[in-house]
């Protein structure tokens, strides 16, 4: 992207050959990699925070959750969420927050999109589980 404006690329040789290009998706990839969504991804390196310290975290979660996604028991794809979001930590008194595992509940990749997009509260999750499109545990 320049100035905010995506790139337009006449063929996909000429898009993976772009640097710009090839730069967002090896952000995208070691954010991946490290269990991060892009934006937590970035606002961590913006502030020069501990990105595995983070990864180890959201897994140690993950493990006392018992790799279960807490809304409809889903066992495949499964994230750690802030439940105070990492954005609204930075810098405030509740920084620590960031690492620490109460504040991270582990979501299958379904609630964790739908919870993000604003579809269920974190709230309503439970109650959420009665309708939800995930796997259940009888999916597994």
């Amino acid at each position: 992207m320049l100035n905010g404006a995506h790139n337009i690329y006449c063929s996909d040789e000429c898009k993976y050959s772009c640097n710009i290009y090839k730069k967002r998706i090896d952000k995208e990839i070691e954010a991946f990699n490290l269990g991060l969504s892009l934006t937590e991804y970035e606002l961590m390196l913006q502030n020069s925070k501990d990105l595995i310290l983070l990864k180890c975290v959201k897994d140690e979660a993950k493990k006392r959750d018992g790799y279960v996604c807490q809304n409809c028991n889903s066992k495949k794809d499964l994230h750690g969420h802030h439940i105070k979001p990492i954005a609204l930590c930075l810098g405030t008194n509740d920084e620590y927050l960031i690492y620490d595992t109460s504040n991270i509940i582990t979501l299958c990749s379904t609630c964790h999109y739908e919870t993000h997009s604003g579809d269920i509260s974190l709230n309503n999750l439970k109650n959420h589980k009665k309708n939800s499109i995930c796997y259940g545990e009888n999916n597994e």
